[in-house]
């Protein structure tokens, strides 16, 4: 069993799947590394799966193939996924169009708004998570709409709330595939899920996390994608131990490569950039990708004192302690009370002609959220 829930917004599709992978002999399940059930296959189509793995990613491959030798087109891709009727699979296309399809036992349903393959009751938790999030301070974005947010913040408290064993087969670390106009590719994001005591194997013949203490504890990673998109490479660095791994579906034989990071609180910047050199060079070594950014804007070279000027007067007058910060990378904007505090970083491209009220909303959002938890 697994999860994946692909769901449109507008002109974007997101995929939302697990890692965990269970053995028909019964063995332990395989919870990190897992495999990639998010595959994308190039600047217009991703499939997810669940079910027979082996199977599905057999058939996913001879997509690939028939996509690298020119039949780009739907009917052929139906062709090939119908025929594995081991495996279900949900896919995200921009060929002709943003379309999400589902395929289950050998038929295709298409014009989705919103489908899952694997546990129906964790898609329903995932529901009730975005109902209650819904009730909450909304945090603003020019790239994501507040569903899109909602629905990505609920499927991450699985993995907070349930921890990474969160039912039967289902678990590991959350992925998120972005299916964009713009070219399709893996969200890069830092997290925290919760577990036990959970040995990560094989890769790293036996690496335990440490023990914690009193029951579950919680354990921060990192996903990094590769800077081209359009291909099928993703990297995981998992806090905590000496190890990372470059998932690689579309590799003939391996599904992943391990990565040797170091492991010190001092070397965790360093740890990211090895990962990410790792991942870019699968991403370039299997070709097909490119660069290019979600929604392309001018570079920002110099800072508008005067909307400055607009920003510290509104952080003045907020109702809890407000501060705004100039650093390297952009404006971090913070608020705090006595029982809590909220920030966030607000980058140098964002900092541009008519983003003054988006900015201003971002206050207002970390207010919010201090003075739900007491702030005065």
């Amino acid at each position: 069993m697994t999860i994946i829930i692909g769901r449109k917004f507008k002109n974007r599709i997101v995929l939302a799947s697990d890692t965990m992978i269970s053995f028909a002999n019964g063995s332990r399940p395989e919870i990190i590394p897992g495999r990639l059930k998010a595959v994308v296959l190039g600047a217009e189509l991703s499939i997810g799966y669940a079910n027979y793995a082996d199977q599905a990613v057999a058939a996913i491959q001879k997509v690939k193939k028939n996509w690298d030798i020119g039949k780009r087109n739907l009917a052929d891709m139906f062709d090939v996924l119908c025929k594995e009727k081991m495996a279900d699979f949900i896919v995200a296309s921009h060929i002709e169009g943003p379309q999400l399809f589902k395929i289950r036992e050998g038929r295709v349903t298409d014009d989705l708004n919103d489908a899952f393959v694997g546990n129906s009751d964790l898609v329903k938790l995932v529901l009730e998570g975005e109902e209650e999030l819904s009730r909450r301070p909304q945090f603003p974005s020019d790239l994501q709409s507040q569903e899109e947010i909602l629905f990505r913040q609920a499927f991450l408290d699985l993995f907070m709330k349930e921890g990474v064993s969160i039912r039967e087969g289902v678990g590991g670390l959350p992925i998120f595939l972005l299916a964009s106009p713009h070219g399709h590719t893996y969200d890069s994001y830092a997290g925290v899920c919760r577990w036990d005591s959970i040995e990560i194997t094989p890769a790293s013949a036996g690496t335990q996390m440490p023990e914690p203490e009193g029951g579950m504890a919680s354990w921060g990673y990192n996903v990094q994608s590769p800077l081209l998109r359009g291909v099928a490479t993703v990297g995981i660095a998992i806090r905590g131990i000496s190890l990372g791994y470059v998932y690689t579906p579309l590799q003939e034989g391996a599904q992943w490569s391990a990565v040797a990071l170091p492991n010190d609180e001092r070397s965790a910047g360093l740890a990211l950039q090895i990962l990410q050199t790792e991942t870019d060079k699968y991403a370039v070594q299997f070709g097909g990708g490119f660069e290019v950014e979600d929604l392309p804007r001018p570079p920002v070279k110099s800072i508008d004192v005067s909307m400055l000027r607009e920003i510290s007067l509104h952080a003045k007058k907020s109702r809890n302690k407000t501060t705004v910060l100039v650093e390297e990378d952009g404006l971090w904007v913070s608020c705090r009370s006595d029982v809590r505090g909220s920030g966030s970083m607000i980058s140098f491209n964002e900092l541009r002609q008519g983003s003054l009220e988006y900015i201003l909303e971002i206050i207002d959002y970390h207010n919010a959220i201090v003075t739900d938890a007491g702030g005065l």
